[in-house]
């Protein structure tokens, strides 16, 4: 059964450009994510069949919402800094929230076991070294507060995620025009 999530696209080149310098700038050996990978996921669903598509793809078609913008800032991990899974750049916007609600009236139940945290993946890690955790607190520091770049939300995008060997495959199936 597909994988499928909402999501906003980061498509502005001079904010990849940013991120991927902060990418670049935290990879101690760990998985980057690449650029055009890059997105905010709104929700994730791990197994979804025909008809729960159809209900998200609705759900979709129902948002309303200007555009607007949200700013990227600061750093941050999941589970937490002392266990490390994924190193993450912040969102800081209020209205991304209001998309979030919007793009959730449906049915289907999504497969995140957290509140909807707006963030955009930078790396996956599988094991993190004494040493690099050290580093990696430093990037933290560093990046804590400061505004990475500023992306413009104009639309919002259903995709289905196909594994393969080297990595997932994001294939688009619905877009969502804000307005």
């Amino acid at each position: 059964m597909p994988r499928v999530f909402s999501a906003i696209e980061i498509e502005q080149t001079e904010a990849l450009n940013k991120l991927k310098q902060v990418r670049n700038e935290t990879d101690l050996g760990f998985k980057p994510v690449p650029t055009e990978k890059m997105h905010i996921t709104l929700q994730f669903f791990k197994n979804t069949d025909k008809q729960e598509i159809k209900k998200i793809e609705q759900a979709l078609n129902n948002v309303q919402q200007e555009p607007f913008n949200v700013e990227i800032r600061g750093l941050g991990a999941f589970p937490s800094k002392n266990h490390v899974r994924v190193i993450w750049a912040g969102i800081n916007s209020e209205k991304i929230f209001d998309l979030h609600n919007q793009v959730s009236q449906h049915e289907v139940p999504d497969s995140s076991q957290h509140e909807f945290e707006p963030h955009i993946t930078l790396h996956r890690v599988k094991k993190l070294r004494k040493g690099q955790k050290k580093t990696l607190h430093e990037k933290f520091e560093k990046y804590q507060g400061r505004k990475i770049a500023d992306i413009k939300v104009d639309k919002v995008k259903l995709f289905e995620s196909v594994l393969k060997e080297n990595g997932p495959h994001y294939r688009k199936l619905k877009v969502k025009k804000l307005e």
